[in-house]
């Protein structure tokens, strides 16, 4: 059963906004003249020339503050929400990938997992989700996850979508915020086999099943030995997944990876030593930065959205890049900063998303 989440039917609600705080005041105001991220002020690296796309949203937004609500749970996107992926395929001179995986980032060494792949005609995105009454994997359009401000639409206890009434806030679509709170790793692969996509989707479909069956649950620190334990005590006979090991185990029924793994950090790693090496024009790195100047809507410290207007601590956003890819510390350098490896970078610039581009040759490890 696919749980892509349909147009809204309802208008959704508005959020009540609390007045900014002087520093996102400030960041708001500089934003409009803010300079690309410095990884990317490097020699090789160029600020592409805007596509129509881009010229229209900057042309639309131009000379208007940023919105109060920019990036907050249904409140304003940026400019080119949807045109901006198709853009960043066309830097590349390329149709949109069969693949890509996700490797979002945070401020400690733990990170989260999430895919986009073809479906249907349509680049759509897995997001797995560790939420009471919500399917394992949440399926939504590619573009939603990583810009939209929709929330995260409802499910009944059979896993069927139910429309969010509007006076609880209308449809949702992203529970994490997309580039609106973190960074994102991509790890594009442009061509695989669309028998063997269509059987990763039915994988994910199948854990959502398994989960209305009671035989899989989420759980962080998923592992077999917990389970095992677990189950020798008699305290619960599921099988738990985490955001990574649902990912990768997709990843392997596609061919894409040999084995799942419980850190999302080494799906990217293991997807570079492999694809990656052994036909090198089929994949590249990519990296989107965290719209800096969008108003926060997290509590700090939480990986679940809260009411705007919270205490947020800042530090919370800041980018890291050396996450774990396993216990066992990964001794190839090139590995720990992936954004650094990244042959095109999308930023924001005020309402705007951006696209840098530079040599292949830097997502070549």
């Amino acid at each position: 059963m696919s749980n892509i989440a349909p147009n809204a039917t309802v208008a959704p609600k508005k959020y009540a906004q609390a007045p900014a705080s002087p520093e996102e005041l400030a960041r708001a105001k500089k934003a409009e003249s803010a300079p690309m991220p410095a990884i990317m002020r490097r020699p090789g690296y160029v600020l592409l020339d805007e596509s129509p796309n881009q010229a229209a949203a900057r042309k639309a937004t131009q000379g208007r503050p940023i919105p109060d609500d920019f990036g907050m749970p249904s409140g304003t996107p940026i400019a080119n929400k949807d045109t901006i992926l198709p853009d960043l395929w066309n830097s590349f001179k390329r149709k949109a990938p069969a693949c890509v995986y996700l490797f979002p980032k945070g401020q400690t060494n733990w990170a989260h997992a999430a895919v986009l792949y073809q479906h249907n005609g349509e680049l759509i995105c897995m997001n797995p989700v560790g939420r009471p009454k919500q399917p394992i994997a949440n399926f939504m359009e590619a573009a939603e996850y990583l810009f939209g401000v929709r929330e995260l639409d409802h499910h009944d206890e059979h896993y069927n979508l139910t429309p969010r009434p509007a006076s609880e806030g209308g449809l949702w679509g992203n529970p994490e915020g997309g580039a609106y709170h973190r960074n994102f790793d991509m790890v594009v692969i442009w061509e695989w086999p669309q028998e063997k996509i269509d059987a990763m989707h039915a994988h994910y479909e199948s854990i959502n099943c398994a989960q209305a069956a009671k035989k899989t649950r989420f759980r962080v620190m998923a592992s077999k030995v917990i389970d095992f334990i677990d189950r020798l005590r008699g305290r619960d006979s599921r099988a738990s997944v985490n955001c990574a090991i649902t990912v990768s185990s997709g990843l392997e029924v596609a061919g894409l990876l040999s084995k799942e793994t419980r850190y999302p950090k080494k799906i990217a790693v293991e997807l570079i030593r492999g694809i990656g090496r052994q036909d090198p024009d089929n994949l590249d790195i990519v990296s989107i930065g965290w719209v800096t100047h969008a108003r926060r809507a997290h509590l700090s410290g939480s990986s679940s959205i809260a009411i705007p207007g919270v205490k947020q601590e800042l530090g919370h956003y800041e980018h890291n890049s050396l996450v774990w890819t396993s216990p066992i510390p990964n001794l190839d350098t090139r590995m720990w900063n992936l954004a650094s490896r990244a042959a095109a970078y999308v930023y924001v610039e005020g309402q705007v998303g951006r696209i840098v581009r530079g040599s292949r040759a830097y997502s070549r490890l």
